[in-house]
Order: structure tokens, then sequence, then C-alpha cells
């Protein structure tokens, strides 16, 4: 008796220790320190530095505006007159921002595609989707490298740059999710420049890392440490700084942690998937979750240090370090609580940064090599819309490094094969053949143009680029016009580059023709690709997107093609790969909005799939079937998507339940105060719905306003319309097991009719009106293409050639020579210096910076 009073006694003591342990932890890890000295000890710290007091000479201004944007702009560096090294860095780090120069690609901020529905999809139609995707992802890259040309803050582009090789995430590992990716990009912008801390919690909230790293299959009885382990190895701490107990229980902190698809890619925790037990994280015990992971792993000195060194690799040295200079940034890091700013300024005025020893200490980048020397010469070339293409071709693809890790940088991009490609880019880019920004007027769409025909086209050129003609074939099937035969401008040389491994790196750009004829005499158009050319070293391709006829468009994808080599995927039948031609039939009328239905008491329905269910011959003992609706309209109401259950339950009978997290934008006005919540997250609300009369369900039904017992009864009432939409798809048929369903969706129907939702509505109660997604975001690039617009380098008018350049040089700083602005160190050659711009950036120092 007296041993089992001490044991008792002793597990009280323990629970008493372990629960103080646990208000000690989680007040520090909940508590934010005072970090109001940061910024005067930043100033304590470099105030008596007197080299930072020093004038900058031209090529230390070439030096601080190649290391922080890209290239060396005569325009930058004039701004730059009389100024300290001191007050240089503080210009670049005034100059951060935190939005983008150029609005991105409008169905960036859109609601997303709906992703959910791709696995009932039948193939052409999901094949549809993902080109779909392509193009968005193609759209967005040039946008990215436009931007990069043209921003006047290329400071804030260098840092996307680098949280984008940071925290990576892959557009071929996201199953076409361009979105997500894109919306990440923008994020870099928005937090990039501000607090480590707060960007860290963003991501692991992000959709794009989320779905990268299978954090959404990362659950409490099966926990997936994915994401766990690259935040602490590759994020935050380094290799060697945490043990496999460290990820182990990192992973539960972030159990829980998904997207939900449904509500426009949005964040949420899955509470009946996250662990929220105790956790032992870095020495802490305590409930642990996601934000507290954060916090823990950065108060380990090991952070601060991890984040520094890879500043140092990217703006400093590849290769020379200086460990007292990196020590004192990363306690100065880290008292200023991880403010970036104070990170990138504590980094560009440490002596070392300022030391000749460090030109030329960091290879350049192909991002560094093509849109440095674009930006420094204020030169465009008309190849400019395969940038994104050429950039792959040289292994810096954007949104594709090579794994989690990213692009290794360094000695990687100067490997025998990458020198002979980065060669021959520089000669593409100093060679003749730019582009006057200036006059634009062969590259501009006039939408007000009633009589013009407009292809959008790319092509991979080979010996030459591809030839084309445009037919229109008027309503009796003859031909009215037929154009010259025009070459393609701008296309990727596979000869001297390659092929294009993704066709979203395609330089896509649109050719205009004067067309006399009424848009209403085409029946039809035709796009012949005349001279196909292949060898050992290339191939020459033609590629089609669509044609425009005034307000009339053509889709590529319903066509079909005529050559020696047709896709067996009718999609694909823009890609001529062999000579021949693609006919396009159908059209789409871009000057009129789709029209939807205007039924009163009716619900409008998009397109409607089957999502997820289980077998109703199952043990287990709730079976229901998830469905999705897509564009759903009711009177003045509209749904993105809108989920549903049809349950059996073995008491209450057959239910519809609608949860809180299956609808965007919210299920209904106003819940239910008798709605089932979450134990664990109160703000998850769940409705059911019997299709009789259960007593203790009743409240669900009599507290809903009007409107939301419509919307209700509707979903009961078209039922049957529901079920044979999902018979037609992929997954019913495809899974056995919703065969079983049969008899319990008949069952059903023959009930309806006599409840209490027959009452409500009209007599029919849902209409299918399928709202056409891609042909509606063809519609939307149509009518805003801004692919022909060039970027202005630098916000300024192209230079017609390098003489103009030299003659600009000549006439901002008279006397300098063209080698302090385009070399990071001393050139001995004298015949490069003879021979001017071509030799010295095709010189093996041009590929330092």
């Amino acid at each position: 008796m007296i041993l089992l009073r001490y044991l008792i006694a002793l597990k009280f003591f323990m629970c008493v220790v372990v629960m103080l342990s646990l208000v000690l932890t989680l007040g520090c890890s909940k508590r934010s320190p005072d970090f109001s000295h940061s910024t005067k000890a930043l100033e304590l710290h470099f105030k008596n530095k007197t080299y930072l007091d020093e004038v900058m000479t031209i090529s230390e201004k070439r030096h601080l505006l190649e290391r922080t944007g890209f290239g060396a702009p005569l325009v930058s560096i004039k701004k730059l007159k009389g100024k300290t090294r001191r007050q240089g860095v503080q210009i670049i780090v005034d100059g951060l921002k935190g939005n983008s120069w150029n609005p991105p690609p409008s169905w960036v901020r859109e609601v997303s595609p709906p992703y959910w529905a791709r696995g009932d999809m039948e193939e052409p139609e999901k094949q549809k989707f993902n080109m779909a995707r392509d193009r968005e992802m193609g759209e967005f890259r040039l946008w990215w490298v436009k931007e990069m040309i043209e921003t006047p803050s290329p400071q804030t582009e260098r840092l996307v740059l680098f949280w984008h090789n940071h925290f990576v995430s892959t557009y071929p590992a996201l199953d076409e999710q361009s979105t997500s990716l894109a919306r990440q990009n923008l994020m870099f912008r928005r937090q990039g420049s501000g607090n480590f801390r707060l960007m860290l919690k963003e991501v692991i909230r992000d959709a794009a890392m989320l779905n990268y790293l299978d954090n959404d299959n990362n659950k409490r009885n099966a926990p997936n440490e994915n994401l766990a382990r690259e935040l602490l190895e590759l994020f935050t701490l380094g290799e060697g700084n945490y043990d496999e107990h460290t990820v182990k229980e990192a992973a539960r902190a972030l159990t829980g942690y998904r997207t939900n698809e449904l509500r426009d890619l949005s964040f949420e925790i899955s509470p009946w998937d996250q662990d929220r037990g105790l956790k032992n994280i870095l020495g802490s015990w305590g409930f642990h979750d996601g934000d507290d992971l954060i916090d823990l792993i950065l108060e380990q000195p090991s952070a601060s240090e991890f984040i520094t060194r890879k500043f140092w690799r990217h703006y400093v040295s590849e290769f020379q370090y200086n460990e007292t200079e990196i020590q004192a940034i990363s306690s100065l890091f880290r008292t200023s609580n991880y403010d970036i700013k104070t990170l990138l300024k504590a980094t560009l005025q440490t002596p070392h940064f300022w030391d000749p020893k460090a030109r030329g200490a960091i290879i350049k980048s192909p991002v560094d090599l093509i849109i440095g020397t674009i930006r420094t010469t204020g030169i465009l070339p008309t190849t400019w819309r395969g940038i994104p293409g050429q950039l792959s071709m040289l292994n810096q693809n954007l949104f594709g490094q090579p794994n989690v890790a990213g692009w290794p940088g360094g000695g990687a991009w100067i490997t025998p094969a990458n020198l002979l490609n980065r060669h021959y880019v520089l000669n593409s880019l100093s060679a003749g053949g730019v582009i006057n920004t200036n006059t634009r007027t062969d590259e501009r769409i006039d939408n007000s143009e009633e009589k013009r025909l407009v292809v959008r086209l790319a092509s991979e050129d080979y010996q030459g680029p591809p030839r084309f003609s445009v037919e229109a074939i008027g309503l009796d099937d003859k031909r009215i016009w037929s154009s010259e035969l025009r070459s393609v401008k701008g296309g990727h040389d596979t000869q001297l580059n390659g092929r294009i491994p993704n066709p979203g790196q395609l330089p896509w750009y649109s050719e205009v023709f004067e067309f006399k004829h009424a848009p209403e005499e085409v029946k039809s158009v035709r796009v012949h690709f005349h001279n196909d050319a292949a060898g050992s070293s290339g191939d020459r391709n033609l590629f089609v997107d669509w044609v425009k006829v005034g307000r009339r468009a053509f889709l590529s994808s319903d066509g079909s093609q005529s050559s020696g080599c047709s896709p067996n995927n009718k999609s694909k039948s823009g890609n001529l790969y062999c000579a021949g031609f693609v006919d396009i039939k159908k059209h789409l009328h871009l000057e009129v909005a789709e029209e939807t239905p205007e039924k009163e008491d009716t619900l409008i329905v998009g397109a409607i799939h089957l999502r997820w269910g289980n077998d109703p011959d199952g043990n287990d003992s709730w079976k229901d079937i998830t469905i999705g609706l897509e564009n759903v309209r009711l009177n003045e109401r509209f749904w993105n998507a809108l989920s549903l259950k049809f349950a059996i339950h073995p008491k209450d009978g057959y239910l519809l339940q609608l949860k809180s997290s299956g609808c965007n934008p919210k299920c209904l006005y106003k819940w239910p105060v008798s709605a089932w919540r979450n134990d664990q997250d109160s703000n998850r609300r769940t409705v059911v719905y019997p299709l009789h009369h259960v007593n203790h369900l009743e409240n669900h039904w009599r507290q809903l306003k009007e409107s939301d017992r419509l919307l209700v009864a509707l979903l009961w009432r078209a039922f049957p319309e529901i079920v044979d939409e999902i018979r037609k798809g992929r997954r019913y048929r495809e899974k056995r097991h919703f065969r079983n369903w049969e008899p319990h969706f008949e069952r059903v129907i023959s009930k309806i009719k006599k409840t209490k939702y027959s009452k409500f509505g009209r007599v029919e109660p849902m209409i299918i009106h399928p709202h056409k997604t891609e042909e509606g975001m063809m519609m939307s690039m149509m009518m805003g293409d801004s692919s022909n617009k060039p970027p202005l380098p630098n916000g300024r008018p192209s230079l017609k050639d390098a003489s103009e350049y030299f003659e600009s040089l000549k006439k901002s700083f008279p006397g300098v020579h063209l080698e302090e602005v385009l070399l990071a160190i001393n050139n001995n050659s004298q015949n490069d210096l003879a021979k001017g711009y071509e030799a010295l950036i095709t010189n093996p120092i041009y590929q330092l910076k």
C-alpha cells in the first residue's frame, strides 16, 4: 500500500513537472522578443567602417549593380554618381519592392481551375485541361522574363530568384498546378524582403510547397516526413544540425497541413489528420504545431548562420569565405528577428564584398548571362520570346529545377557542354537582328479592327525558320482568301539549342494579316506548314495555337491535322512536326460572354464530377459518396465549387451532407446554430438533411434561411440528374464498387417526390449548362494577348545595336573603357579591347561577376 501511494505521488509530481515545463516552453516559443534596437545595432556595427564612406568608382558601381540585380545598365550607373559605398547599399535596400512592376497574367488572381475534377475527366478532356495549364505556365515564365528585363527594381527580382531556388517547387512535379506556382512567385515578392520568420510560416502553408513535398499526405496515423526533412535540411538549419528524432517530431507538427482544391487552393488544417499530442522538438516539450516548429527552429544559432552563408555565396563569393564576417552578419540577422533587409544590408556592407578579390568570384547563372546582358546593353534581341527556352537549354529552366535542392550553381553552370551553349547564346545576343521596342506597328494586335486575321504560333527552327501560310474557307467550302508565305519570327533554334523539353516553353507570338472579308463569311481556317526539315543535329517544327478572324476564334485543339505524322490525340492537332496543315472548323465568339440560362429557383450547374465514395456493401457503418458540382448558380448566388455527400446511416437512413470546407464561397448564407462543429476546429461546420424526417436532425432544417432551404431542397430534388451525370464520368466507370450504389440510387429517386423537398423550386430543379472553362481562358488570352509586346530593357526603348550602346557609353561616361562596365576583373587581352563589344562578352571573363 505504501509503495502504491509512493508511485501515485511520484506520478503526480512528474505530471506537475511536465506541465510546468510545457508552460515555460510554450511561453518562450510564443513570446515575441524585443528587437527594437536591431536597426541601431546594424548601424552601430558599421558606423566607423571608413571604407564604406569612399565614393564608388565605375567598376564598384558595376559590381554593386550586377551582384544585387541583373547586369549593370548605364542609366543605373549614372544614378549612383558621387555616391559612397554606404549610400549605394542603402539605395539598393530602399529600392526593394513587394509587388511586381508589370501586373501578372489575369488568371493568377482569378479563381483556380477545377483541379479537383481532373480525376473524373475523360482522357481527351483531361489532356485539354493539362494543355491549358501548360499554356498558363509558359505565359507566366515569359511574364517573369519580361519583368526581369524591364523592372526598375532588379534587386527585387534577384531576391525572388534566390527564394525560388531556396524554397524549391517545380512545375513538372505539381501535376500541372500552374496557379499555385505562380502565386508562390508572387508570395516571394511580397515576403522576400520582409521577415524570414513570417515567410517560413507562409511557406508551410503554401499550396505549391505542400503539393511538391507531399504534405497533403502527412497524417496523424501515417506521418509523411518530406516537408519536415527539407524544412530542416535545406530551408533552415542545414545537414548535421538536427537528428532523425527531430525530423519525426517536426513531421508530427505539420500533420494536417494541406490544400483545399475546392476552395481556390486555400490552406487549411485538417483536424482529423492533425497530431495534437505532446512533441519534443529540439529539446522543447509542448503541443507544438507548424508555427511553433518554425519558432523553435529559429531559436537555433545554426538557422541564422545557414541563411547567412547562402546569402554570402549568392552575393559575395562562391568559394571565398571569411568566418569572422559571416558570424558577425549571422548575429546581426538573428538579433534583428530575422529581418531580411538587415541581412542583405549587412552582407553588402561587409569589407569582403568591396574587396577587389571578390570581383569575378561568382560564376554567372544563365539568367545573369541573358537577362544581365540585355539590361546592361539595353539591346533586346528579336529572339526574346525564346529566352525561357534558352534558359532551359542552359540548365536553368524557370520553375523546373532538377530536384528539391535546386540549381547547384557554381561550376555546374560551366560544364564543357554548357560552355559551348553559353557561347552560342552570347553570340545570338551580340550579333545583329535586334528589335527596336520604340516601334511596334507590326507587333501590335488591334482588337478594335474587325477585318484582321491573327495567328498565334511558335516554332522550332532548323537551318532556318518554318514557312507558313493561312487559308480562309467560305460557307460553300471553297477558299475565299489565302495569305502569302511568311516565316515564323523568333523561333527556338534546335541546331544550336536542342529541342524544347516542355511545350510550355515555346516562344509564342501573334502574326497579323490584313483580311478584307467579313468574319461571318468564314466557315473554317487552315494553317499550312510548307518547309519541314530535320537532321541529326536538329528539327524544324511549326506549332499553331489559334487563329482569330475578327471576333471569331478558331482553336487548333478543336481542329484536325493532315500531315505525315498526325498526332493520336486530336487536342494536339496544332503541333505540326511534319509538313501539312491543321484544319479548324469550330469557332468561338469572343465578344459574346457565355450566357447562363436565367431560371428562377433552379440550379444551373456547369459540370458534375464524382470525387470519392466507399462501397455501400462494405463493413463501414457510414457509407457515403462525394460529388462535386462546378460553377453552380441559384438565383443571385454563385459557387465556383460545391461539394456534397449522399450517405447511408444505419439508423437515420439516406442523408445529404454539406461541410463548410466543401464550398467556395460558403455553402450557406447562415449556418444553423445546431450545425455540428468539429471539436478541434469550431470554424468547421457540418449539416445533415435526411431524406425522411429524423427528430434529432430537424433543427438543421428549421434553422435555415429560406434561400438556404431552397438550395438543400433542390440538391435533393436534382438527385436523379446528379446520378445521371456521375454515371457518365471516368471514376464511376473505372471503380467497380460504385455499381453497388445503383439499388440505393433507384430507391432514393423513387422516394424523393414524397418528401418535404418536393414543394420547393420549379418543375425542373437543375439545368446542366457546361461552363467552358478552357475556352474561356483561351478567349481571355486572345483578347488581352501581350505575348507580342516586347519588354523595354530597364524601362526604356531598346537600342539598335552594339555601336549604339558604345556611343551611349561615350556620351554618358567620357573616357570610361567598355571593359569597366562589362567585365568583373581587368582584361589583359589587347586584342579583345581592339575588337570591342563582341569580343568582350564572349571573353571567358564575362562568364564571371
